[in-house]
């Protein structure tokens, strides 16, 4: 299993501090997550922000997209909130005008609540073609309100 803990500091250098500072770990500019990889956000106040390929509904024109995103299987990627908080954010996205791009999604996507107080984060996946045959998601709650997935495509496919 790949930990990427070791490259926050990466990425902090890379991309602005004080955003990343307040959100726990940021944007990979990979396109490729290997299988049983983990990529963790966790916070004790609110889960992080994880952006692989883009950003929420390209709402960052500054963030990266991806032409091809895949997540293998057996994949962990967790932007929850520890004990209290609200569950934080992933997108997995490849840019949806690019007739070439397609996002394939086989592992466990996490943006929980925390386990005392807080509302489910969301989750994006996204793409001109997208694969999540096998995807697990959770954006749950134990206290609070469950939290949100969102599919945006414009194609299917089924796993070949």
């Amino acid at each position: 299993m790949t930990d990427f803990s070791s490259n926050i500091f990466l990425v902090i250098a890379v991309t602005s501090i004080a955003t990343y500072l307040s959100r726990s770990l940021g944007v990979l500019f990979s396109e490729r997550i290997d299988e049983n990889s983990k990529i963790s956000t966790v916070g004790k106040k609110s889960g992080g922000l994880i952006e692989i390929g883009g950003s929420w509904q390209n709402s960052n024109k500054d963030v990266f997209q991806a032409t091809k995103t895949t997540i293998a299987e057996g994949t962990i990627l967790d932007a929850s909130a520890f004990d209290m908080g609200d569950g934080g954010e992933i997108v997995v996205w490849s840019d949806i005008h690019n007739s070439n791009s397609k996002t394939t999604v086989k592992g466990t996507l996490k943006a929980e609540g925390g386990k005392i107080k807080g509302n489910g984060g969301r989750i994006e996946t996204s793409g001109r073609s997208i694969d999540i045959n096998n995807i697990k998601i959770s954006t749950k709650s134990n206290v609070g309100e469950d939290g949100q997935w969102l599919i945006c495509l414009l194609y299917t496919s089924d796993a070949a």
